[in-house]
């Protein structure tokens, strides 16, 4: 009975932690909640990507790339944001990125 006792007090313990984990974790990556989630992403991922950017900055980003319909928020969420980001997406939406990263800073 002890054991079980020991058993269950354990199973507690890491439940509850691994959910304040999760919550945290949670709560650092909502940066905007625009109640559209695609757009909360990309702009999450854009404000990400770009050490110092703000969340207005972010928006500025997304707004430029959607807002002639060239381009849309799928695109802007697959895009590969890293070192190499210039051989990982394509030319013409890589170029659109980084003229809307001037337009908006």
């Amino acid at each position: 009975m002890r054991n079980l006792f020991c058993l269950l007090t354990v199973l507690i313990s890491i439940t509850a932690c691994s959910k304040e984990q999760n919550n945290e974790a949670s709560q650092a990556a909502v940066i905007v909640n625009t109640g559209n989630k695609f757009k909360d992403a990309a702009i999450n991922k854009v404000k990400q990507a770009n050490a110092g950017f703000s969340v207005g900055q972010a928006q500025c980003v997304v707004e430029t790339l959607t807002k002639d319909g060239v381009y849309g928020l799928g695109e802007i969420n697959q895009m590969k944001l890293g070192a190499d980001a210039a051989k990982q997406n394509s030319g013409k939406l890589f170029q659109a990125y980084q003229d809307a990263l001037k337009g908006c800073k």
